[in-house]
């Protein structure tokens, strides 16, 4: 006849002994005490029945010593052995946690795993958010600088400036772990002597490395923070927080900013420049000038970030000086406005 599982605990166990030992004994005094009836046998239930079952098969001991029964398929109702019982209830815990263990560090894994591949997919939105906000050519990189140095025809500032860019790099990426350490820098210089594409590098350089960087040609931020109500706050707002603020064509128009602008101005970078955020300014200005153009505010503000660096961009201008027809042909503006005329070795119209 089968009994219930036995519960994983010894004292459990031998408490349902005891309750029912004494509820066999309460039985037997009860029919003894009905007498003068005869007495009758009574049929214990199969609960009663299980611990006093006299066909008990003998218990055989392997060689190991280990006490056990004979397997024949068959559920006991005799004694079982807790102890062993015990021991496995101990190894399926130990396995558990091993199984858990494994488990957790499985889960750890994956999540490890879509967090860096959702990093790694923000940084991308960001970076393109970064680079469509921008006034930046997309050839304005540190590997077109060294082509150009390459070539031998860039000018001896030029090259300067892009050896000057293995200084202002890092001084923009750790410039909030050292207080101070922020980069100040002024890009002067004519027309076409590659003030542009240098600062440019840098600017693709910073984002690179992924930290946040906007350049902007100063017209357009000036008329966008200043006269565009819709854009104009949530453009101030991002110059003001970027890891790097590179303005382009600063003071192309010494008369279009008003005293209250200029101050506006000043007040930003000196306020960027006591958070350890860098700004450079590129401008065609020689520095009085540039005071005068910005205002005095500005150009204390970039004065204030220790170790200043000033970026000269002197000589002929690159950028291409006769104009030319599609086929390469040199091309001149004659006296009248309605007709062109070739200059000598072109082909006359």
């Amino acid at each position: 006849m089968s009994i219930k599982k036995v519960q994983p605990s010894l004292a459990d166990l031998q408490e349902k002994l005891n309750k029912m030992k004494a509820k066999q004994q309460v039985e037997k005094d009860a029919a003894a005490s009905s007498a003068p009836q005869p007495a009758v046998a009574v049929q214990p239930s199969p609960v009663q029945q299980a611990p006093v079952k006299s066909e008990q098969r003998p218990v055989v001991k392997p060689s190991g010593g280990a006490a056990r029964r004979p397997s024949d398929g068959k559920k006991r109702s005799g004694p079982v052995d807790i102890t062993q019982f015990i021991d496995k209830i101990g190894k399926g815990r130990r396995m558990g946690k091993e199984e858990l263990a494994a488990a957790i560090a499985a889960q750890d894994r994956k999540a490890q795993e879509e967090l860096d591949k959702e990093n790694a997919d923000r940084r991308a939105r960001v970076t393109e958010e970064l680079l469509k906000g921008s006034d930046v050519d997309p050839s304005w990189t540190l590997e077109n600088c060294y082509a150009i140095a390459a070539t031998g025809d860039a000018s001896e500032d030029f090259e300067n400036a892009i050896a000057a860019l293995q200084v202002m790099i890092p001084r923009v990426l750790t410039s909030h772990e050292q207080d101070g350490y922020a980069l100040g820098a002024l890009f002067m210089g004519a027309y076409g002597c590659g003030k542009s594409t240098v600062a440019g590098a840098l600017h693709h350089e910073v984002i690179a490395a992924g930290k946040s960087s906007m350049m902007v040609q100063f017209k357009r931020f000036v008329d966008t923070v200043f006269y565009d109500k819709e854009n104009g706050e949530a453009l101030r707002e991002r110059a003001s927080k970027v890891d790097l603020l590179i303005f382009d064509e600063v003071g192309f128009d010494e008369q279009m900013l008003t005293p209250p602008m200029k101050t506006a101005i000043g007040t930003m970078i000196r306020s960027r420049q006591s958070q350890g955020r860098s700004t450079v300014l590129v401008t065609n200005h020689k520095p009085n000038s540039l005071r005068s153009a910005i205002g005095h505010a500005s150009m204390e503000g970039l004065l204030q970030y220790q170790g200043m660096i000033t970026v000269p961009f002197r000589g002929q201008s690159k950028r291409q000086q006769q104009l030319t027809d599609h086929l390469g042909r040199p091309v001149e503006f004659g006296e009248s406005d309605s007709g062109l005329s070739w200059m000598p070795g072109g082909d006359p119209v």
